[in-house]
């Protein structure tokens, strides 16, 4: 299959390296990644209209990471196709249409397939007990760029191996000391 479906759970939803990177940091990586798909999309081969830089992560369902394993350009189509992203007359029929198209096989084969990747991601977005799963991203080979001076957008911070929100952390540590 050469385009695949990607259904993140929704608590990991925002987690990525266009959230966290500067717009600089950002458009340098994504220049590479273009560079390196020759500037056309990595799954259809498409070389006109929007390209978008897609992070592809594997996951980890006993330890609850995620770990992201690559980037790769895909036109907007197979961008939305692989998360499944209705958008304005971009129907589930016609994300389906595409998906088919790509991938040679029949509408009851996509069918088939997405009911397993929706199951799937309920299955990695809510616990046994009901409660949510908080995923823990482990970045990979874009950990360096990530702990990088600089390259986090601002009121982000690069701590012990973790993303965290200077602000966030300001309130905890008031509602600490509130407390002692």
């Amino acid at each position: 299959m050469k385009l695949t479906l990607e259904l993140m759970p929704s608590t990991a939803w925002l987690h990525s390296l266009h959230t966290y990177l500067t717009t600089k940091a950002w458009s340098t990586l994504r220049k590479k990644v273009l560079e390196e798909y020759n500037f056309s999309c990595g799954i259809c081969g498409v070389t006109t209209g929007q390209l978008n830089c897609n992070e592809q992560w594997e996951y980890d369902d006993e330890t609850n990471t995620q770990r992201l394993v690559r980037l790769v350009m895909l036109c907007q189509m197979c961008h939305l196709t692989a998360h499944m992203m209705e958008r304005g007359s971009i129907t589930h029929d016609v994300l389906a249409e595409h998906f088919v198209r790509v991938n040679g096989c029949s509408r009851q084969e996509f069918e088939a397939y997405y009911q397993q990747c929706c199951e799937e991601q309920t299955r990695r977005e809510i616990r046994d007990d009901g409660g949510p799963v908080l995923w823990e991203q482990d970045w990979g080979e874009y950990t360096s760029l990530l702990a990088q001076e600089g390259s986090l957008k601002q009121g982000y911070q690069w701590e012990n191996g973790y993303i965290v929100s200077i602000g966030s952390r300001k309130r905890l540590r008031k509602l600490r000391s509130h407390t002692d």
